[in-house]
């Protein structure tokens, strides 16, 4: 584990994340954390998503959940995360809020939960993870609509899953896209890029470091 923590985030890498629980430490100690971890790597081609649960105020458990038309059983990734607090900050001059709610809203069954932002964003960037595991089906966030004001925000299921999904918490944190540096020099970038299923490059400033 790498983390990163300048004030009111903190990032890092986990590695050898499988299909079992991983107990990740965390460098602060947060009132109400979310955690967003995502993406994991391609060691282990199957599709899946990171799950996440036992969030508490300094550390969090994750692992890898295969679809569930699959076995199961998946090759160590690398996987990112992003914590914050709960509540409106700022980081290197760019805002930030963060939040939760409790929904079993599926986005494929045309189900969304709004989302308003009380932060003054003039084109923000968001990161949404479900933050339980009260389901045992695999399962992730999906988002739309997303503007200076808010978005909506759903969870998502293999397709073939046709009997919804228990309640689960999800998070999400937002930060105001452009660039900035930290008290302690570092230099914060925050931009999105259109993606498909293919894999492709995504170009980052040739100055900035890569978190």
């Amino acid at each position: 584990i790498r983390p990163e923590y300048p004030a009111p985030l903190e990032w890092g890498v986990v590695h050898s994340v499988d299909h079992r629980w991983k107990r990740v430490p965390l460098q602060k100690a947060y009132t109400n954390p979310v955690v967003v971890a995502q993406s994991a790597g391609f060691t282990g081609q199957q599709a899946g998503t990171v799950r996440l649960r036992n969030i508490m105020a300094n550390r969090f458990e994750l692992r890898f959940q295969e679809w569930d038309y699959l076995d199961g059983s998946h090759a160590p990734e690398q996987v990112h995360y992003l914590v914050a607090d709960v509540g409106s900050h700022a980081l290197a001059g760019l805002n930030v809020q963060a939040d939760k709610l409790d929904t079993a809203v599926l986005g494929r069954a045309g189900q969304w939960e709004q989302v308003a932002l009380s932060q003054a964003f003039m084109s923000p960037a968001v990161f949404a993870g479900v933050q339980s595991s009260n389901g045992g089906d695999a399962v992730t966030t999906r988002l739309r609509n997303l503007d200076f004001s808010g978005f909506e925000l759903a969870m998502d299921e293999q397709a073939s899953r046709g009997d919804g999904h228990l309640l689960e918490t999800l998070g999400w944190i937002a930060i105001e896209k452009g660039s900035g540096r930290t008290s302690d020099g570092r230099l914060i970038q925050v931009f999105q890029d259109a993606v498909d299923h293919s894999f492709q490059s995504v170009p980052f400033s040739p100055t900035s470091r890569r978190y």
